[in-house]
């Protein structure tokens, strides 16, 4: 009796602790026509962001995902969420070239792009910004991805964060 009401007890505990994680995805649609630069750049780069941003049981936020980059016009070199409208440029919120990351050249001018780690608290604009309120800009569409590099060291391709529902 005694094994069956710990074993009660370890299960309840474990699906507590399930449902207080949480686990929310990203996707963006990225090309230069997006960037906000003056000239405009007009080329043919375009790419797809993918994330998923996990919080777990302690608060703590952790992010994996990668891009798939096309007419790149050179390697990356940095990649980086910003907090921002569409339209508009703002800060880095999370620098995902800083966390764990590989890049695989998949032709001249792709490639592919691996990242994760931790999502930390970030100074943006003379705003320190907690993981927990950079997320809620992910997840309000007020950030976006951006990737830079030597032929375009303010950004090749931008594109907006939009959230999307995982199973």
């Amino acid at each position: 009796m005694i094994r069956k009401v710990l074993f009660t007890a370890i299960l309840a505990t474990a699906a507590v602790a399930a449902q207080a994680q949480q686990a929310f995805g990203f996707t963006s649609n990225m090309d230069s026509s997006q960037e906000v630069v003056n000239p405009a750049i007009v080329n043919d780069a375009f790419g797809v962001a993918r994330c998923r941003v996990v919080v777990d049981t302690n608060g703590r936020h952790y992010i994996e995902g990668g891009f798939r980059l096309r007419n790149m016009s050179a390697r990356p070199s940095a990649y980086h969420i910003h907090l921002g409208a569409a339209g508009v440029n703002g800060g880095v919120a999370v620098g995902l070239d800083g966390l764990f990351t590989t890049i695989t050249n998949v032709g001249t001018s792709g490639y592919n792009v691996y990242f994760r780690g931790e999502i930390v608290g970030r100074t943006v604009g003379g705003t320190f910004f907690t993981p927990a309120q950079i997320l809620a800009r992910m997840r309000a569409g007020t950030a976006y991805f951006n990737v830079h590099n030597s032929a375009f060291p303010g950004g090749e391709v931008r594109g907006q964060v939009t959230e999307f529902a995982l199973p």
